[in-house]
């Protein structure tokens, strides 16, 4: 019987081969694989790699605050159960239109703010479907989403890492995922090759509209507008293509419990209305995104 190999020694592999688009989060030189696995520059700054195969690149302590293992675990069950196909269909589409082609070499995507990490393995392999080699990094500052990741998908490049201070070496990435997570775009500027492309997901005006009717009914959380950050994002590049996606997710007693337990929205409701949705349960809830590709 074969055996699988281990989530680091995949991960070592996977440095090994592509070291050279990361750099030293201290001082910017390249990174190569020491042994044992770890990440090592010429002024021997030294991070090594988790068990789970990730490895940690943060040069000082930054809290990621209530996006802890409970949450990422929810994240994942949810995607799990389907709820953001449409969306990640779209988003499919989105990236074989625009993105580049590379037939002498692999697409490097990377998903800034990737969480537990589900978004980028399922579009990675889709791309990789095609025939294009392809290669995914997923950053994000909180350990328990990178942990997660890297524990559950292989073949892929976990970092914990501050997306201000990224460790990649400038112009290397083909497609940059910003999946309803907050963006950065100087650097997106910085490690953007001249044809990339950014993929930008921001919640739509209708996002889990019953959950905020319900939790937040007559308060100024109840609605939602997002038109300031797409004149943002269309101030920074030239708009490819702008294309909403709209539809409505059954739920489950047990799926009600993720997605409760995963945003944010739950975070600050009173505890009397969120009891009372636990209780009442809600039938549907509205998956309502902004897409916007930009070069």
């Amino acid at each position: 019987m074969q055996t699988r190999p281990r989530n680091i020694d995949v991960a070592t592999r996977l440095f090994r081969q592509n070291g050279s688009l990361f750099a030293c989060p201290l001082c910017g030189m390249d990174l190569q694989v020491d042994e044992p696995a770890a990440l090592r520059c010429g002024n021997h700054h030294t991070y090594d790699l988790a068990k789970q195969g990730y490895v940690n690149l943060l040069t000082s302590r930054v809290k990621a605050g209530k996006y802890n293992s409970e949450l990422f675990a929810a994240r994942l069950a949810l995607h799990q159960t389907g709820f953001f196909t449409e969306l990640l269909a779209a988003l499919e589409n989105c990236i074989a239109t625009y993105a580049p082609r590379r037939p002498q070499g692999q697409l490097i995507i990377l998903d800034a703010g990737c969480g537990e990490g589900s978004h980028l393995a399922h579009l990675a392999a889709r791309v990789q479907a095609t025939g294009q080699p392809a290669l995914g990094i997923g950053l994000d500052i909180a350990k328990d989403g990178i942990r997660l990741a890297a524990s559950t998908y292989t073949g892929l490049i976990w970092c914990v890492a501050d997306l201000a201070r990224s460790p990649l070496q400038a112009a290397q990435c083909d497609i940059i995922l910003n999946i309803l997570s907050p963006a950065n775009y100087a650097e997106f500027h910085r490690l953007l090759r001249p044809d990339g492309i950014v993929v930008k997901v921001f919640p739509g005006p209708s996002y889990l509209q019953e959950l905020r009717t319900a939790l937040y009914a007559g308060g100024n959380k109840e609605t939602y507008r997002n038109e300031d950050s797409v004149q943002q994002f269309s101030q920074q590049y030239a708009p490819l293509v702008t294309e909403q996606v709209c539809y409505q997710q059954e739920l489950t007693i047990t799926t009600l419990d993720y997605l409760l337990q995963m945003t944010p929205l739950a975070w600050n409701a009173d505890p009397t209305a969120l009891e009372a949705v636990r209780r009442a349960g809600l039938d549907r809830i509205t998956v309502d995104a902004t897409i916007m590709v930009g070069r």
